[in-house]
């Protein structure tokens, strides 16, 4: 049977499937009768079931975090798309099909790569070109960061979309340096190198995109940080100054407390880091909104971007474009053998 994405479910749906068990609860009715809170995900979305029947029974059948076979059926509650579980238990590891739960970036990861990499060599600072080059080289780190998604929602939710989300911001940065000669371009493209690394310990993405116990204990500033000092300890002299710089750019890029941040940005180039990790973000989630906005105009809500969507009509293709340091179309392989287009869309056409 083929498996039913969450993405295209609809009211009364029979659903039979495997789905990763991203969270669980037991509660109980008003009138005290037990009954299980669920949410299950695939590589398209989430969506939360209800378990009505035998619900201490089946609480100890799975935990949060495996993978389940599910037997459910669709119905829609408070004008919210939910699963009516009937049964559910710990799905086999040969029933589970990593293709169903790892979303692909959908443009040309190697494009991104190839870009960084051109950006890092340029470097002027021999000191922050070594430590650049000491991540991209490195055989778990470098991998990794070509690999990692840059969060498990939001923006950029599937593998290479850390690098993705890197590759858009370097570039940012360095018009924005062209515009304001003052900024220390090589500082700001190596805390931008930087600033989101140690997402690759904070997230899982082997199975499933989720939080690793590491992400949820310490999160990925103090990781990055970690790394960060690791890597200096390899370079020759690495200055002390510029240690702390970067550490404050790690430390202080989600820029206000209850964002997460440790230190507000205490310079300039601390600032236009914040400013553009959010810049990179909600513009991928205005746009990823427009995309799943179907014929209407409005979107429901959306909590990370603290409001319902309104749909534009556009020109052309959503996203951004841009050319490899080398000149090179950074544009997907396909376009590359039809056309000379310098096109990068964040959203390809339907």
């Amino acid at each position: 049977m083929d498996h039913l994405w969450i993405a295209d479910l609809r009211d009364g749906m029979m659903v039979d499937g495997v789905y990763y068990l991203r969270a669980k609860g037991l509660n109980s009715t008003k009138a005290g009768k037990p009954y299980l809170n669920l949410v299950l995900s695939d590589r398209t979305g989430e969506i939360e079931g209800r378990l009505w029947d035998n619900a201490a029974d089946f609480d100890a059948r799975a935990a949060a975090g495996e993978f389940v076979f599910v037997q459910s059926r669709t119905n829609v509650f408070n004008n919210q798309l939910q699963l009516n579980v009937s049964y559910f238990e710990k799905a086999a590891p040969g029933d589970v099909d990593p293709a169903l739960f790892l979303p692909l970036c959908p443009r040309d990861v190697e494009a991104y790569w190839r870009t960084v990499n051109e950006l890092v060599d340029g470097l002027t600072d021999e000191k922050l070109r070594a430590l650049c080059r000491a991540v991209l080289d490195d055989p778990e780190l470098g991998p990794a960061l070509r690999r990692a998604p840059a969060a498990t929602g939001v923006h950029q939710a599937y593998l290479g979309g850390l690098l993705e989300h890197v590759c858009s911001m370097m570039l940012l940065a360095d018009k924005l340096c062209a515009h304001y000669p003052a900024l220390d371009r090589d500082l700001l493209l190596t805390g931008v190198l930087f600033h989101d690394l140690g997402k690759t310990r904070e997230l899982a993405y082997d199975l499933m995109l989720d939080y690793t116990d590491e992400g949820k204990l310490i999160g990925h500033l103090i990781i990055g940080v970690e790394l960060l000092q690791r890597l200096a300890a390899t370079v020759a002299d690495f200055p002390r100054e510029r240690l702390l710089q970067l550490e404050h750019l790690i430390l202080s890029h989600h820029g206000k407390p209850e964002y997460g941040t440790v230190k507000t940005p205490a310079f300039a180039e601390a600032a236009v880091l914040h400013h553009l990790d959010n810049i990179d973000a909600k513009v991928f989630g205005f746009l990823s909104a427009e995309e799943s906005a179907g014929q209407g105009r409005w979107t429901d809500r959306k909590w990370f971007l603290e409001t319902a969507v309104y749909r534009l009509t556009r020109a052309g293709e959503t996203g951004y474009r841009f050319t490899l340091p080398s000149g090179e179309s950074a544009a997907p392989a396909e376009k590359k053998r039809k056309t000379k287009t310098t096109e990068l869309p964040l959203f390809p056409k339907k």
